[in-house]
């Protein structure tokens, strides 16, 4: 059921309900029941977008976790591409963070990548290139949209946190009434 007090937007890709602004409080919430109904409606609004809030920052940071290691792949594929058109054959790689090895590098110009699932493929350097640019094109924007939902479902909760404050303030000036 959608509630009158907000309507689905189009600015964001997640079909986040946006906000609406009540002007009116007074007439949105004539009396206690209603005040307390239309808070209650509100604050699982809210409870909502705090757990997309936080599905999304995870989102973005996993996004931003993963970018170094595509920039890396790219830059080594780039680099043996490079010492293959040269005909250099020894290079020396990082094992992990203190380990190094050396390597003699044949003439074939493919490199293997890994794809994920304990797959390695075989590329030739112009298609691994290709990829890996994609890749990274790929995250920047899946980034990006990640943020722009983000910056969206942050005025969202603004709006709400704003209309449940005027909500709390309705309900303590009806019951001043009664």
């Amino acid at each position: 059921m959608v509630d009158s007090n907000f309507e689905m937007a189009s600015t964001n890709t997640l079909g986040i309900p946006e906000a609406v602004f009540i002007d009116d409080i007074k007439a949105a919430a004539p009396t206690v029941e209603e005040a307390e109904r239309l808070y209650q409606e509100k604050s699982e609004l809210m409870q909502k977008y705090r757990l997309l809030e936080n599905h999304l920052l995870s989102k973005v940071q996993q996004l931003k976790d993963n970018k170094p290691s595509v920039v890396e792949n790219l830059t080594a594929v780039r680099k043996l591409e490079l010492m293959a058109d040269q005909g250099e054959k020894k290079t020396h790689f990082a094992i992990s963070d203190s380990l190094y090895s050396s390597a003699v590098i044949s003439s074939q110009s493919t490199v293997g990548l890994w794809l994920g699932a304990n797959l390695m493929v075989e590329y030739p350097f112009s298609e691994a290139k290709n990829l890996l640019e994609d890749n990274l094109a790929h995250l920047d924007s899946q980034i990006e949209a990640t943020n722009q939902n983000l910056s969206f479902l942050r005025d969202q909760i603004i709006t709400t946190e704003v209309t449940l404050s005027r909500l709390v303030n309705q309900i303590i000036q009806l019951r001043k009434v009664k």
